[in-house]
């Protein structure tokens, strides 16, 4: 359906490319287009897909205030983790941002909703996330990261790991686990914040046994027993 396609160009040279036609007529040109659920951008900063977001999950946050009679902070966590958090965790692999102020406004979704919860108002932000026992957007969004890096890794997707990284035949002679990924050389921005070169770092820092590589959730336990403070923009 020609109406439904359309073309975008993403690339570092700023010259136009030529309209593409089919069936003799010229496809429309977009700056950004949403694919699955993701806005994509011509400069894959995907600032509209952020902004979606996170306007949509504030509207639906401001709701579980309001609407809800109970007052009872478990409660109002419950929902907020159900109906809030899986709009700004989307596919988050895919648009994670690097830019402190993506990742500030995203983050601020969470940071007003716990600010408002009963007996949080005089607590700071890191108060307020380690008396719920929840983590922060950031952070999930790493951890999100590293998952599906295991994923790929042990076979467990139909995503090729070989098609987005390269395992050194030593590593089994380094310190650390015997997965380390080899870390590539990035000429540009775009490249170094695409996921399978932003994980690479906070992937070889992990202290793992062989244990926690059985299945994926002892690698969800042992996630949480790593500090990966350094690789967040907000500790």
């Amino acid at each position: 359906s020609t109406s439904k396609c359309a073309t975008m160009q993403i690339h570092a040279v700023t010259d136009q490319c030529s309209n593409l036609h089919l069936n003799n007529i010229t496809i429309t040109r977009a700056h950004e287009f949403k694919d699955l659920g993701v806005i994509i951008d011509e400069n894959l900063k995907f600032t509209s897909h952020i902004n979606h977001a996170v306007a949509k999950a504030s509207v639906r946050a401001c709701l579980i205030r309001k609407c809800f009679v109970s007052k009872d902070v478990p409660t109002l966590m419950r929902a907020f983790k159900t109906y809030v958090r899986p709009i700004l965790e989307y596919a988050s692999c895919v648009w994670s941002p690097t830019y402190t102020a993506a990742i500030k406004l995203i983050e601020s979704v969470q940071r007003k909703f716990t600010k408002r919860l009963p007996g949080y108002t005089h607590l700071d932000y890191a108060s307020r996330l380690r008396r719920l026992k929840v983590e922060s957007l950031e952070l999930r969004r790493l951890h999100s990261d590293l998952i599906l890096t295991y994923k790929m890794l042990f076979g467990l997707t139909s995503i090729p790991a070989s098609d987005f990284f390269s395992i050194p035949n030593h590593t089994h002679n380094t310190r650390g686990h015997a997965y380390k990924l080899f870390e590539n050389h990035c000429r540009i921005n775009v490249r170094q914040h695409f996921f399978a070169e932003r994980v690479i770092k906070p992937w070889n820092s992990l202290r793992v046994t062989p244990r926690d590589f059985n299945s994926v959730n002892s690698f969800k336990t042992c996630l949480l027993a790593n500090d990966l403070r350094e690789f967040l923009v907000f500790t």
